[in-house]
């Protein structure tokens, strides 16, 4: 009988060249399997997705208990790519990594995912206490219910925004409360201290100003971008002024947004 372990490196102690050997050896059964004297078909194939989608949920759309796990201890600055990364593997539901917020519109380092699939959760479960970074994560259970309570529902404003798919979410914090969609622009057009490029996508209407319930300015704004190059371009003014007022820039989400 062949057994996959023999052909493990005991020299490899690097996380990145063991998951290299675990992918070989998996790839060597599934060849085995499919050889003389198996010859196993497949009857099903399953395809891994190589990308997050993000997207919105109405809460009127019914997500299944068994999908959804709840992922603590995330460090704050955690996007849902970093989620999707955490999980990479595993496919997860469009717009299905939704950060918490606490009262105050902050981080509260909890996320909930939802995946296309029991199979998938459970295999999500089973990273519980997996790192992110320096930081261990808890992977827990979660309802259908928990994750529309942070996911689901939206204005027509917000809904208008998050209709442009594929984009890249920037938060803004910290902007003057009389901030205008012009100095928004202004603040990520290329200066002395930037040249590159990292246009707002949609001008005016790839920014979304955060209001409290009775209209007034929190403060905070989201602001949309093409690609990765032109976001990660945004997030190095993190901290430049605008006004008199230094500004907080953070990757974001669909679900933040929807918050």
């Amino acid at each position: 009988m062949w057994d996959p372990s023999a052909t493990l490196d005991p020299s490899a102690i690097l996380p990145a060249e063991i998951a290299v050997q675990q992918t070989q050896i998996m790839g060597s059964v599934a060849l085995a399997l499919l050889s003389e004297p198996f010859s196993h078909t497949f009857s099903t194939q399953e395809r891994v997705s190589e990308k997050f989608e993000s997207g919105t949920c109405s809460k009127m759309e019914k997500v299944c208990d068994n999908t959804v796990i709840r992922a603590r201890g995330l460090p704050w600055q955690s996007s849902d790519q970093d989620i999707a990364r955490f999980f990479r593997g595993l496919n997860i539901a469009k717009g299905g990594a939704a950060l918490c917020l606490n009262a105050q519109g902050r981080r509260n380092g909890e996320a909930l995912v939802r995946f296309v699939s029991e199979d998938h959760r459970d295999l999500a479960l089973q990273r519980h206490k997996h790192h992110m970074g320096n930081r261990y994560i808890e992977v827990y259970k979660a309802t259908g219910e928990d994750f529309l309570k942070i996911a689901g529902g939206t204005s027509n404003e917000v809904a208008m925004f998050l209709s442009r798919e594929d984009q890249i979410i920037v938060r803004m914090r910290g902007l003057p409360f009389i901030a205008t969609h012009e100095q928004v622009l202004n603040f990520f057009s290329p200066d002395e201290g930037l040249k590159d490029m990292c246009p707002v996508s949609g001008g005016k209407d790839g920014i979304l100003f955060v209001r409290y319930p009775d209209g007034r300015p929190t403060g905070d704004a989201f602001v949309l971008f093409a690609c990765e190059e032109h976001a990660q371009c945004a997030l190095r003014k993190h901290k430049e002024i605008l006004g008199r007022r230094y500004i907080e820039l953070f990757k974001s989400t669909a679900a933040e947004v929807q918050q």
